[in-house]
């Protein structure tokens, strides 16, 4: 499911991202805020989860009690607990990286409005490829924590080589290199996730993850949005160089969650069922080794 959705997502942007360099820009805002409220109409009207018709007294009760049984769901043993800042770290160097690019470089590179689309396809279509015909054979070889430390290893070196990067043609070869990567850590990284605990308690951790993930990515948006005006003293620098720093800042958050990686187990523990009937159970003892929840009765 997770594959056909991601498949879908990314034939979607294939076949819209060459209007984007072709309709004006009012017309693209018409149709992002038309998108965007028939989304909003979607979540409240259709999903169960989020309609307004369920009880107020039910979501208020969901609003507190989900967040502390995900807790002790991410606290079971020191591999989710990990596998939770590898996703931190990535988060924020990824979104890192994509604050800061766009800017750099429309402002640096002189990056045009067609430029930016055809940047943008090519790292898609190479994303595309990659699902189609990379993630099978690199979790064959390699596992999936082989595979995710590659993945993490090429990501951490992408920011880096932007730097050496002098043309657009330049980055949109590079993007169309290690974007097939990039893209494939998302399978690879849910894969993980729904092989880590029982199939009651998918929705806790993907959805949790995916919680993490977001506001680590709205931190980072604020973070280095600050962070480039400041190095370019509101873009009135010059010197491209002075964008630099903020590209390491990134490649070093990138490589925290690599090195993580590289601390976690090749083989993925067995799922552990959590269950509140269980007496004595610590969910803290856990966090010094890869065992399972340790009694304490």
């Amino acid at each position: 499911a997770i594959g056909f959705f991601i498949t879908f997502c990314i034939t979607t942007v294939m076949a819209t991202l060459p209007l984007a360099g072709l309709l004006p820009m009012h017309t693209l805002v018409l149709i992002s805020l038309a998108a965007t409220v028939m989304k909003l109409m979607f979540v409240y009207t259709v999903l169960p989860e989020s309609s307004l018709s369920m009880s107020g007294e039910q979501e208020l009760k969901d609003v507190f009690s989900t967040p502390v049984v995900a807790l002790r769901v991410f606290l079971r043993h020191g591999f989710i607990f990990r596998m939770a800042f590898v996703l931190v770290f990535s988060s924020l160097g990824f979104a890192g990286v994509n604050t800061v690019l766009a800017p750099y470089l429309t402002a640096y590179l002189s990056l045009t409005r067609a430029e930016g689309s055809g940047l943008l396809l090519s790292s898609v279509v190479s994303g595309a490829f990659g699902l189609a015909i990379g993630v099978g054979p690199l979790v064959a070889n390699f596992g999936e924590i082989g595979a995710l430390q590659a993945c993490l290893a090429l990501a951490t070196a992408f920011p880096l080589l932007l730097v050496a990067c002098t043309t657009p043609g330049q980055v949109c070869f590079l993007a169309s290199i290690l974007g097939a990567p990039l893209f494939m850590l998302a399978p690879i990284i849910s894969g993980i996730k729904s092989n880590l605990v029982t199939q009651d308690e998918q929705g806790l951790v993907q959805g949790g993850l995916a919680c993490i993930a977001n506001l680590a990515t709205a931190i980072a948006d604020v973070m280095f949005g600050f962070l480039y005006m400041y190095a370019t003293e509101h873009g009135t620098t010059k010197s491209r160089s002075s964008v630099f720093p903020l590209f390491f800042i990134c490649a070093s958050l990138t490589g925290a969650s690599w090195l993580l990686a590289l601390s976690l187990p090749r083989r993925l523990p067995p799922p552990l069922a959590w269950s509140s009937k269980v007496a004595g159970v610590s969910i803290v003892a856990p966090l010094l080794g890869e065992g399972a929840a340790v009694s304490t009765a």
